[in-house]
């Protein structure tokens, strides 16, 4: 037992000879920890990164423009309607941004998931007809990432075993009945923002 102990004592001797050893030792230490504060500044960046971009898509949406477009296209919806006005294409090129955004990895999938797939849901069905009009009468390219970012969000309903079919049309009325609710609540909103910021001034 004494054996192993001399042993052991004369290695760290060794190791540690002249300090050379330790200060090594000392210097690996803290590069780890230089990294490892280096990692957590990275993910915190990262999460920075993911509720500035949410924020700056919401903001968006929620916008006096997107505001009016969207109550356009609620308005006016057909099942078969295939008219592809500029409010269409405004409310459509935004989920094709979120189609871009989730393709690249820019915005964390689950994220996206629980912020708008309900619009997407609802807004695929307002527009399916009409998307699927332009893309045969002129490109089959057009708002590709719009539908692969639905069928994605499908999926992602199916294995949460939520409801993941096509809307019926009787759910597609609820659903414009409960937007044009939602749309005129923001504009309420707005409106009482904007009254607050002149009245301060």
């Amino acid at each position: 037992m004494s054996f192993i102990v001399l042993r052991r004592e004369r290695m760290i001797s060794y190791l540690f000879k002249d300090g050379i050893c330790f200060w090594g030792a000392m210097q690996i230490v803290a590069l780890l920890i230089s990294l490892l504060l280096v990692l957590r500044q990275v993910r915190l960046q990262n999460k920075v990164h993911l509720i500035t971009s949410v924020n700056i898509l919401l903001t968006k949406w929620r916008s006096e423009m997107y505001l009016k477009a969207r109550r356009h296209v609620c308005e006016n919806y057909s099942p078969d309607r295939t008219e592809f006005d500029h409010a269409s294409s405004l409310v459509a090129g935004f989920f094709e941004e979120l189609g871009v955004y989730w393709k690249k990895g820019v915005v964390d999938e689950d994220i996206l998931w629980e912020f708008f797939s309900d619009q997407t849901v609802s807004y695929w069905a307002i527009l399916k007809n009409q998307l699927l009009t332009i893309r045969k009468e002129l490109d089959d390219s057009f708002f590709s990432n719009f539908i692969s970012f639905y069928q994605r969000v499908q999926i992602i309903c199916k294995k949460k075993k939520l409801p993941h079919s096509d809307l019926t049309a009787e759910e597609i009325s609820k659903v414009i009945k409960g937007e044009m609710n939602n749309i005129q609540y923001m504009e309420i909103s707005q409106d009482l923002s904007i009254k607050a910021d002149s009245t301060s001034d």
